[in-house]
């Protein structure tokens, strides 16, 4: 843990502070992020201000300490008198070998999800269990699933036709292949589609789907989850290269 977050670590008495995020479109993001992991943290985090990407936020020492060190989008924290108390660094790293899924990203996807220890999600476009690792180093259950035999999978499924049915996750979580067509030979908008409708139907009630689409998709993305129903919870950006980004969303079903 960060020394000086250490420090504050246990004072009982509420601390205002100064949050720098991350720079990704949708100025709400950090924001969502922030109290989905306060929320299942059970943090008593009140944001005071919101301008750009800062924020003025009041919590006890301990709450902070839970909770920043999750935070993806937050880079830095500062007391009322400007004095650092928190710099992000990574835990995790890639290996740049493997060609999967960032872990920085995954991790803002599981914190998005509202995801903590205990609870159990499913990835079923596991590809190298991305997903799966992040939620072990957060002491979540992430049962990875995957078509491709070339998969870390525990289960060998189609997303597009789950074997899991009656709320038995507490979030969906996964990346979905972003080729404009899929190894399988399906359709991607095809693949989407049926992914919502399936993800639905295996999450508890109050349960959250995060996936990423590439933009290519965007309007075909807007049809399928209007034809579904779910509202947006939360929405941002990976930017890929110069030509090509992908959108973070999160939904949760009526």
């Amino acid at each position: 843990m960060d020394r000086a977050l250490a420090f504050i670590g246990d004072r009982e008495d509420k601390i205002r502070a100064r949050l720098e995020f991350r720079n990704m479109v949708g100025e709400d993001l950090p924001i969502k992020e922030l109290t989905a992991v306060a929320e299942r943290e059970g943090a008593g985090i009140e944001i005071i201000e919101i301008k750009g990407y800062e924020a003025w936020i009041e919590a006890k020492g301990g709450d902070l300490t839970k909770v920043l060190p999750r935070l993806i989008l937050t880079r830095r924290a500062f007391d009322e008198k400007g004095r650092e108390i928190y710099k992000r660094r990574r835990f995790l790293f890639n290996d740049p070998k493997a060609p999967h899924l960032d872990v920085e990203i995954a991790m803002l996807m599981v914190n998005l999800a509202g995801l903590g220890r205990g609870d159990r999600a499913l990835d079923p476009f596991s590809g190298f269990n991305t997903i799966g690792t992040v939620g072990k180093v957060l002491g979540i259950d992430v049962i990875p699933m995957d078509i491709s035999s070339e998969a870390q999978a525990e289960v060998r499924g189609d997303a597009t036709i789950m074997p899991f049915r009656g709320e038995a996750f507490d979030a969906v979580v996964t990346d979905p292949p972003f080729n404009r067509i899929h190894t399988v030979n399906s359709r991607l908008d095809s693949v989407y589609y049926l992914l919502i409708r399936e993800a639905g139907e295996a999450i508890k009630p109050g349960g959250r789907i995060v996936l990423i689409y590439p933009s290519y998709l965007s309007e075909f993305m807007e049809d399928a989850i209007m034809e579904s129903d779910m509202d947006i919870h939360a929405f941002g950006v990976q930017y890929m290269n110069d030509a090509f980004s992908r959108f973070i969303v999160t939904l949760v079903p009526p």
